[in-house]
């Protein structure tokens, strides 16, 4: 039996909610800087600063030094872009959650809880979808890393379900960047349509348009 159970967001759930939303998603900015530097295009990038920084000065300590801050530059743009979203979302709809998803037609906010502590979060509002159809997009889905593997995710993204077929509404978009880890290959099992980035290296392609 499982040890948590999913209810409504409360009031006194704020700063909890907005708390697991941040830390859940600037856990991706690292694993994105390195899939940055993984790319052909970067480590190009890198190496011409190297050659044109020895070529200029004759000097590999400099170059090395040149090529370092490049690479720390990438670090903190990539960081930047991520924690500059994060701001974004806790101004937008994580300002005011109860206004936001519980007072809204179509939309609304869920926690897991275990005892007495908020152990996930997930949302669901309108997709407006090309064809016209109804959908649901899925956000704000967060757990914490100590209570991964659980089976918390898949039962806030059931609810998501549930929710929408309590609604008669045709179709289920998944559309979140900030995933717990490992989840993401069983989304098309849950019955969403993939129609947005999953991951820290979707997210960043899309960023830098590679």
């Amino acid at each position: 039996m499982a040890d948590y159970h999913i209810r409504l967001y409360k009031d006194s759930d704020y700063e909890t909610v907005r708390d697991i939303f941040a830390l859940g998603f600037s856990e991706h900015y690292p694993v994105s800087f390195c899939h940055a530097l993984s790319l052909p295009r970067v480590r190009i990038l890198i190496l011409v600063v190297f050659l044109l920084a020895l070529m200029t000065t004759g000097s590999s300590v400099v170059s090395f030094i040149a090529a370092i801050a490049v690479i720390f530059a990438l670090l903190l743009l990539n960081r930047e872009i991520y924690f500059s979203y994060i701001r974004k979302c806790l101004a937008d709809d994580m300002l005011d959650i109860r206004k936001t998803y519980l007072q809204r037609d179509g939309c609304c906010f869920w926690v897991a809880e275990s005892g007495k502590e908020i152990v996930g979060t997930v949302a669901a509002a309108p997709f407006p979808h090309p064809g016209g159809q109804n959908q649901v997009e899925l956000k704000r889905l967060s757990v914490p890393k100590k209570h991964r593997g659980k089976g918390i995710g898949k039962a806030l993204v059931s609810t998501v379900i549930d929710f929408a077929q309590k609604f008669r509404i045709s179709g289920h978009s998944l559309s979140n960047y900030n995933v717990p880890e490992g989840f993401c290959p069983s989304v098309p099992k849950a019955g969403l349509q993939d129609n947005a980035p999953l991951s820290s290296k979707c997210l960043f392609r899309q960023i830098y348009r590679l």
